[in-house]
């Protein structure tokens, strides 16, 4: 049992790593995208108060990016649609990083 628990940990936390990576990949390819082709949504999400564009502004990205609004191009709804599936993926990992952690522990010989 102490080998399953701590492979089973080993398994959830690879794939929590591999989904927090790809939620960042494909973060920073929206953000660029963003950039690019949407300058003034861009500059909307990453200005706090009066600090002007180009700093991190995760309220109002969280809102973009679980809101209906995708500024009418298929790419950003795609990256969009990417990057809230990983960012979901990474919750549950670390919720069964945790977990497995737990049981790991729990019922390990003492």
């Amino acid at each position: 049992m102490k080998y399953f628990s701590y492979s089973t940990f080993l398994f959830f936390t690879v794939g929590f790593v591999v989904s927090v990576v790809r939620l960042f990949v494909y973060q920073h390819k929206l953000m660029r995208y963003l950039l690019k082709n949407h300058t003034e949504k861009w500059k909307e999400l990453t200005s706090i108060l009066d600090f002007g564009p180009g700093y991190a502004n995760s309220i109002r990205g969280m809102k973009f990016l679980f809101g209906k609004e995708y500024l009418g191009d298929p790419e950003v709804l795609r990256l969009k649609v990417i990057v809230r599936n990983s960012f979901l993926f990474a919750i549950m990992g670390a919720v069964m990083v945790f977990l497995s952690f737990a049981l790991a522990v729990a019922f390990s010989p003492k």
